[in-house]
C-alpha cells in the first residue's frame, strides 16, 4: 500500500487512515529511536550510547551511530532536536575536550601537568589519557599540541 499510495484512490487512503495506518515507517523509526534516546539521557545524563548497546530491548547504540554517520542527510529539525538533547556529533573530539577538561582541573589543583600513568583522578583515567598525548604527538592536530603547550604540558618524562 505505501509503495502504491499514488494508485490508490482518495477513499482507500482515507480508509487506511482511519485505522492509522503508517504511511512512513521511516519517520516511525527514527521518532522511536529518538524517544529512546530522550529517556536514555534522563536516566544516565548524556547521549554517549555506545555502538551496539541495547536499551530497554531497543538497539539504540546502532541508532545513534547512524544519525552520526548520516549526520548530514538528517533534516535541520531532526539535527536541531538531536543538538536540543546535547547529542556528541563526534565522539573522538569529545573524549579529547573530556581529557583536556580533566588535565586543565588537576594543573588548577596541583600546578603542573606531571600526571602519573596510572593515575586516575575524579574517576577518570587521566594518566592514560596523558600518556597517549605524548605518545601521540606526531599525529596530534596542531590546534591540540598547542591547547596542550599553553597549559604547561610536559611532553617528555623520565
Amino acid at each position: 500500500q505505501r509503495s502504491n499510495r499514488d494508485l490508490l484512490t482518495p477513499e482507500k487512503i482515507s480508509r487506511l487512515d482511519e485505522i492509522g495506518f503508517v504511511w512512513d515507517m521511516f519517520k516511525v523509526y527514527w521518532d522511536m529511536g529518538f524517544q529512546h534516546l530522550v529517556s536514555y539521557k534522563k536516566e544516565f545524563g548524556n547521549c554517549l550510547v555506545k555502538q551496539g548497546s541495547q536499551y530497554c530491548g531497543y538497539n539504540l547504540g546502532n541508532w545513534v551511530r547512524t544519525q552520526r554517520n548520516d549526520s548530514e542527510n538528517l533534516t535541520s529539525e531532526r539535527r536541531e532536536l538531536l543538538d536540543d538533547l546535547e547529542f556528541v556529533w563526534n565522539t573522538l573530539e569529545f573524549a579529547w575536550g573530556e581529557g583536556f577538561k580533566h588535565l586543565t582541573s588537576y594543573k588548577e589543583q596541583f600546578g603542573d601537568c606531571l600526571v602519573e600513568r596510572d593515575l586516575k583522578y575524579c574517576g577518570y583515567n587521566l594518566g592514560s589519557w596523558v600518556h597517549n598525548q605524548r605518545r601521540l604527538k606526531n599525529r596530534m592536530t596542531l590546534e591540540r599540541a598547542m591547547l596542550l603547550d599553553q597549559l604547561g604540558f610536559v611532553w617528555k618524562v623520565r
